[in-house]
């Protein structure tokens, strides 16, 4: 009875290793892409962009992030004010700590180029 009771124990234990590994595995990201889409930036004409800019410009990026990369484990997170509004959308890629300013509609390739 004791050998049946810690070969059930092993089985369950290893069994709980492995999921606690898979799960592990799934939640971690390589690259964490935070995008601001609070930024309202002056446009080159002087006026102020809309609100619904860097939300729209975060949406595309996270699209074609998918696209691009669907077997790279690459988060597009939309983050809250990053400080740097006055320079355009901002954007920070972890575990690089890498940022890119003055991002604009059109600028998608630029931040996906960071990517690796």
């Amino acid at each position: 009875m004791v050998i049946f009771k810690n070969y059930v124990q092993f089985i369950l234990t290893d069994m709980l290793k492995k999921s606690m590994e898979s799960q592990k595995e799934k939640s971690l990201f390589e690259q964490h892409l935070f995008i601001c889409t609070r930024c309202q930036y002056i446009d080159s004409e002087g006026r102020k962009c809309g609100e619904e800019v860097a939300p729209a410009f975060r949406k595309e990026v996270k699209k074609l992030v998918k696209e691009k990369f669907p077997h790279k484990k690459v988060r597009v997170n939309a983050s809250g004010c990053l400080g740097q509004c006055e320079q355009g959308i901002s954007a920070v890629l972890y575990p690089e700590a890498h940022w890119e300013l003055d991002l604009r509609p059109g600028d998608e390739d630029r931040l996906i180029s960071l990517i690796k």
